[in-house]
Parts: C-alpha cells; sequence; structure tokens
C-alpha cells in the first residue's frame, strides 16, 4: 500500500520481473455527470457530513478481525475508514462515517480488537475495529497526540506535546504513572526490553522504565 503526496492510497500489486500495477485507489477517483443533475445533488449534499481523506498522515494499519485482514486507514480531518487491502474498498457493515471529533497524524495502536486513535484535540478514542463504534475518550491530555499511542502488555502508552508520557490501562481508563521528558514529542516511541524509548523534538532520546515511568538514561544529539 503506497501512500501518495495528494491524499491518496494506492495498493500496488507485485508482478513477475519486478514489474508492478496499481490494483486499486483510495480514495476512488469520482466521475462528475456535470450539469443540473450535479448542481442538484450539490444543493441537498453537506460538505461537513461527508468523511475527508484528502490529507492522510498516519501510517495505514493492517489488523485481523474475524479471521479477515483490514486497513485501517485515518485521515487528518479524523476520518477513520476501514478497508479490504485486496481491492480497496470500505468492508461490509462499517459505517458510513467514522469520526474522531479531531485531527489524526499518527497511526492509531491495536490490540486486534479496538483501535486506539490519538487526536489533535490532546485525547485518545477507541473505535471497534468490527463495528467502527467510536468509544469516549481514553485520556485527556492538555495537548496534541501527534505520536502513535503503543499498547504492550495491556499498557497503553501515549506521549504528547505537552512534554508528558502517560501509561493507561485501556480498559479502565486508569492511569498507571507519567513522566516529564525534555521536550514534545512528536516521534513514535517503541520497546526495548523493559525500557520505553521516546524520541524529542529536544534531539533526545530518553529511556523510561516501561512499569514504573522512572528515567534510566538519555541520549542528546545535536541541535
Amino acid at each position: 500500500v503506497v501512500r501518495a503526496a495528494d491524499g491518496h492510497l494506492s495498493g500496488v500489486r507485485l508482478l513477475p520481473n519486478n514489474e508492478q500495477e496499481v490494483a486499486w485507489s483510495f480514495p476512488e477517483q469520482q466521475q462528475s455527470s456535470g450539469g443540473l443533475n450535479s448542481f442538484i445533488r450539490g444543493l441537498f449534499t453537506s460538505k461537513s457530513s461527508q468523511a475527508d481523506y484528502s490529507a492522510i498522515y498516519a501510517t495505514p494499519r493492517v489488523e485481523t478481525v474475524d479471521n479477515q485482514q483490514r486497513l485501517y486507514v485515518a485521515s487528518y480531518a479524523g476520518d477513520v475508514v476501514a478497508l479490504n487491502p485486496i481491492d480497496g474498498k470500505p468492508v461490509s457493515g462499517w459505517p458510513e462515517r467514522v469520526n474522531v471529533g479531531g485531527h489524526v497524524a499518527a497511526s492509531p495502536a491495536s490490540d486486534g480488537k479496538r483501535l486506539y486513535v490519538g487526536t489533535g484535540l490532546g485525547d485518545v478514542r477507541s473505535i471497534d475495529a468490527a463495528s467502527g463504534s467510536v468509544g469516549t475518550a481514553i485520556v485527556a491530555t492538555e495537548a496534541r497526540v501527534w505520536s502513535e499511542p503503543l499498547l504492550a502488555d495491556g499498557t497503553l502508552y501515549v506521549s504528547s506535546l505537552d512534554r508528558t508520557v502517560r501509561a493507561i490501562d485501556p480498559a479502565t481508563k486508569a492511569v498507571r504513572w507519567t513522566a516529564q521528558v525534555d521536550g514534545a514529542v512528536a516521534g513514535n516511541p517503541t520497546l526495548a526490553g523493559d525500557l520505553l524509548i521516546v524520541p524529542t523534538l529536544q534531539s533526545q532520546v530518553i529511556a523510561l522504565d516501561a512499569k514504573t515511568g522512572e528515567r534510566r538514561w538519555a541520549f542528546t544529539g545535536d541541535n
């Protein structure tokens, strides 16, 4: 799956002899019929009620749900759709529009049953991976969540632009610990054994104890 600069996604099929072909594109190009019919249709269609995939910054995520692969795509406008990765069409049963209420710049986390989507409103919203139902906020921060939430061993790690990393129980929404770092976090944290590795916009990489949030070490690069 290839993401283009204009916001479109394409499914590219690999062929023998190192050749490729485009199997599908999303969203599909809409053919305008023009004339009076097009004008009347525009009068009764609210742009705000339509999903907006004109900008996609989050890397699409593939998950297996009910023994079927799904490709989850989140747009900057906050719309989320589940596609069949074979033909690029929305999966059966997915609502016409699913929106988390804020801008989305990072890929969602997933446990195979729910998606966890960080937003520009500073919260993380959960979405039922099968039905598309949007739940209440898992956590509300004081700054935008531009980094990808990380789910591991039943803990959801959420980093935000307010220089804070939070460890959340996604089932109960209880905060297990919080840790302050020396810069806003927009990159994606990762786990290395029992360490949570967090990159910051202050040219630092900080290692936190994944269970307690205690700082283990920090590395500062060139500004």
